[in-house]
């Protein structure tokens, strides 16, 4: 049975398509085992950060200091929303679920259901549900 096996399959081989399809299965069966045996999961780098030496680690900057320099890198647009009196806190924006959290908010606002093209040279905020800019040219 075993060479009966063998012969078939090298009798598909032989066809290009029946090839192409052979390899590009064996690949994505090593791909698969390669993900299930070598996870490259969060366990990973927790164990590298363990073995980070003090001076490493004093380098990295917390995720509480990142937060803190994103909030502090998006004062000057903070203050341009605040100053055309938007209808939410700024602040949502820098949460990854900001578009959903906001959907109600642009829902209620009438520039945000029209279609605006820019000009040149764009100044401040400018809000629409679609904002067209021009080729950089």
């Amino acid at each position: 049975m075993g060479a009966d096996l063998l012969d078939f399959i090298n009798q598909k081989l032989s066809e290009p398509l029946m090839k192409i399809l052979f390899f590009s299965i064996c690949i994505a069966s090593l791909l698969i085992w390669q993900v299930n045996t070598f996870p490259s999961g969060s366990g990973n780098q927790v164990a590298a950060q363990q073995q980070a030496s003090p001076n490493q680690a004093q380098v990295l900057p917390s995720q509480a200091e990142r937060r803190a320099q994103m909030i502090r890198n998006f004062e000057p647009a903070r203050h341009l929303l605040e100053s055309e009196s938007v209808p939410f806190d700024p602040e949502v924006l820098l949460n990854p679920d900001w578009q959903k959290r906001l959907a109600p908010a642009f829902a209620q606002m009438p520039e945000m259901q029209i279609t605006r093209w820019g000009g040149k040279q764009l100044k401040g905020v400018q809000l629409a549900d679609i904002l067209y800019l021009p080729d950089k040219s």
